[in-house]
């Protein structure tokens, strides 16, 4: 890559919502591209990356829907970000063995923050630890990756982290497209440019986002549609749908596949309703569950959304945890450990702390501080044995 590339964007696709949908994250690009000794590990390198508020990717999922930002030019965060040979995102220790490997999707793989809750992790256990998180992964995509390189190096724990977002979809949507597993190596050929021109109509009397948050001050946010929606399903609704078992087969062979002396543990990581829906200023709330359409588990057992868009908010809050509950429920039943990271969001944001993007579906530095942290406290009280 050149030393003189002008300003450009990366666009990565991301599996977000309810529902198969591409989701863009975008990132400009400084004049200089930095060398230094992780350059000389990296296949691809992109240097210092600045994360905007322009670029959250709920823009461009519901773009139309959200107020253009005040000021969109805003640095949220400036760092490096370089993928190793096989497509795994480098940040920190590039050893050939691990005593723990992290799979995941884009929260673990973590492009639009410095510090992963994989890197912060290592800080805190003082242990090397390997990420092999992927953005738009989801179980299956996830097996793999423990098969192809997890295993190759013998580590004593491998930490699967599981977004209540989209993850149950994501396992229906593998198998209903037959995606198959290709590599994370393929990031090279999703590494696009494309010139940002605004992804929000300044001519609307009208828009649903943002809504504003009671926490230490007004904070504005916007939510992504698709992972309110599921907050309408029963735990029944869950625990019956194809989804939850095709979740629990990828865990079931997971076990089946991994040494008896290696610890798999499940870390369930909450989407921004679950954690913010409660501190929505009431008057506001309409603007979220006034539109929003009901999901429900159908015959062959897919969850689907229906006609039905009287939903009340006290419904949705009744129901957030519900995908939490039940996918924390099915993977003690199969044997695997658990970590829980919403009861230390939660507790931020009574104390008054963002842990997410504003405009952007993923966690920002102090959400990754906080999860690490949590995960590092709880593996002390883990028993693998």
């Amino acid at each position: 890559m050149s030393k003189t590339i002008e300003n450009f964007v990366t666009r990565l696709l991301l599996i977000t919502g309810g529902v198969v949908l591409p989701v863009i994250i975008i990132f400009p690009f400084l004049p200089e591209h930095i060398l230094d000794p992780l350059g000389r590990r990296a296949d691809i390198d992109f240097g210092v990356v600045q994360f905007q508020i322009k670029h959250g990717d709920i823009f461009v999922a519901q773009t139309g829907s959200i107020a253009p930002p005040d000021n969109p030019e805003e640095i949220l965060s400036e760092h490096r970000l370089a993928w190793d040979e096989n497509g795994f995102r480098i940040t920190g220790s590039t050893d050939n063995t691990y005593e723990i490997v992290a799979l995941g999707d884009s929260y673990t793989e973590a492009a639009n923050v410095a510090q992963t809750w994989v890197d912060r992790l290592a800080t805190n256990t003082r242990k090397d630890i390997k990420n092999l998180g992927y953005r738009g992964y989801g179980p299956q995509q996830e097996l793999a990756v423990l098969r192809e390189y997890a295993l190759d190096y013998n580590p004593e724990i491998i930490i699967v982290g599981f977004f209540g977002g989209n993850d149950l979809s994501d396992a229906l949507n593998y198998e209903r497209y037959n995606e198959g597993f290709i590599l994370p190596a393929i990031a090279r050929e999703n590494v696009e440019r494309w010139q940002a021109d605004g992804l929000w109509n300044t001519q609307r009397d009208f828009y649903q986002y943002p809504v504003n948050l009671n926490l230490t001050e007004p904070t504005p946010v916007a939510f992504l549609d698709g992972y309110i929606g599921w907050m309408t399903l029963t735990q029944d609704d869950i625990r019956r749908s194809r989804h939850l078992e095709i979740t629990k087969n990828v865990w079931r062979d997971m076990l089946a596949q991994t040494p008896e002396d290696t610890c798999i543990i499940l870390a369930y990581f909450p989407h921004k309703a679950q954690i913010y829906l409660p501190h929505v200023q009431e008057d506001q709330q309409v603007l979220i569950h006034g539109s929003m359409l009901e999901y429900r588990v159908i015959e062959d057992g897919t969850i689907q959304s229906t006609a039905d868009t009287d939903v009340q908010y006290q419904t949705l809050l009744d129901n957030r945890h519900n995908i939490r509950d039940v996918v924390l429920e099915a993977a003690q039943e199969i044997g695997l450990q658990t970590i829980d990271v919403t009861p230390a969001f939660e507790q931020a944001a009574a104390d008054g702390d963002m842990l997410y993007y504003s405009y952007d579906t993923h966690w920002n530095q102090a959400g990754h501080d906080i999860a690490a942290q949590h995960i590092a406290d709880q593996l002390d009280n883990i028993n693998c044995n």
